[in-house]
């Protein structure tokens, strides 16, 4: 099968045979001439290998078959909606014109069938006659990114790892920063060194300082990263293990259950005992208070309490005499003895006159005192 040319004549017949000659010569050397897709197959063709056609569209047609053309996935150009970012359609697009499989127009064709919404309304705006090139800058300057160099590598550099962020999830942010930052000319595509540095220094720190033997030691990013992905596995595996709860125990003896409810029931027992004795005791006495003289030797100031001759000697006024000075006002029954048993005040428990009541004498059979008290 002779494919024919733009004029519609069969490029063979051009060649002539000192062409020929240097062809087969450089055919034999190995070396193979740098042509374009069409003047590839014919030079094929004349040698015997003929490759099979892409697609099974002749070359002549690939620009003018509407009926094939490139499957670009939809883009909106709004938020949340589309299967693609304007980023991962354009480099769909620019992948179809780098292969030179299709032509312009089927191009063209296939960026009309995915544009949908305000996106497909830029594209209408432009007419149908427009370029694929005014296509791709239309969009570009929609949807391209509008950050310099300086807030791009700002932001690449200081790219840190957040706290419930996977290894996976913080190295596609930093690569989709690192990308950008090619596209503008900030970095090659080849540096990867710089952003495998990057990816470790933005780690969390307990994955960053275990992992400083490897980013010395590894030089591919891919497999530092890989090797970051077993670490933080194993990680999760230990934390994993330490919350495990312990289970508890199910299986218990009655001798026990029976010894902890009489230990609970004395304790009940106890508490009540308390509450009474307590709700029983009268009123706290406080202790009288004495003040010490002011040069700090002798008895107190206005002598020792109850006067006699440490009072007589003691150094304060009133002539020498001592004076007592009490914390608060006292009463009459200030200083008189509780009794525990009635919470009377003016007798003790002994002399309280509910016991003297119900006491009956041994030697005289009597009731209101001891055997050692009786009047018999």
């Amino acid at each position: 099968m002779a494919r024919l040319d733009e004029s519609g004549e069969d490029p063979l017949k051009k060649i002539t045979s000192e062409e020929m000659k240097l062809l087969t010569a450089l055919r034999s050397k190995g070396i193979e001439p740098k042509l374009k897709t069409d003047a590839k197959w014919h030079l094929a063709s004349v040698f015997g290998e003929e490759d099979e056609e892409p697609y099974g569209i002749p070359a002549h047609k690939r620009g003018s078959d509407l009926h094939h053309y490139p499957k670009f996935s939809i883009f909106f150009g709004e938020e949340n909606r589309g299967e693609v970012t304007w980023d991962t359609f354009r480099y769909e697009v620019v992948a179809a014109i780098t292969d030179e499989i299709f032509g312009e127009e089927q191009i063209l064709l296939g960026i009309r069938r995915s544009l949908k919404g305000c996106a497909g309304d830029k594209l209408r705006r432009l007419g149908p006659h427009v370029k694929l090139g005014e296509v791709l800058e239309k969009l570009e300057s929609a949807y391209g990114t509008v950050e310099t160099k300086e807030s791009i590598m700002k932001r690449f550099y200081t790219c840190v790892q957040k706290d419930n962020e996977t290894v996976e999830s913080f190295a596609s942010r930093l690569e989709e920063l690192f990308d950008k930052a090619v596209q503008l000319d900030a970095l090659k595509r080849a540096d990867t060194i710089t952003l495998k540095q990057v990816l470790h220094s933005g780690l969390k720190k307990e994955l960053k300082h275990m992992s400083v033997y490897q980013c010395d030691k590894i030089a591919a990013y891919d497999e530092f990263k890989r090797e970051l992905r077993r670490m933080e596995a194993d990680l999760k595996g230990e934390s994993s293990d330490e919350k495990k709860p312990c289970k508890p125990a199910v299986h218990t003896e009655k001798r026990e259950k029976t010894e902890t409810s009489e230990f609970i029931d004395l304790v009940k027992q106890l508490n009540e005992r308390m509450d009474i004795l307590e709700k029983g005791r009268g009123p706290q006495q406080f202790e009288p208070h004495f003040e010490r003289h002011p040069s700090g030797r002798g008895p107190p100031r206005g002598g020792w309490p109850g006067g006699g001759r440490g009072a007589a000697r003691g150094r304060g006024d009133n002539n020498g005499r001592g004076y007592y000075r009490p914390q608060r006002t006292t009463g009459t029954n200030t200083f008189a003895p509780t009794c525990l048993l009635c919470n009377k005040k003016g007798h003790i428990q002994k002399n309280c006159p509910i016991i003297l009541d119900q006491l009956v004498c041994v030697r005289c059979k009597e009731k209101g005192h001891f055997m050692r008290n009786c009047p018999n």
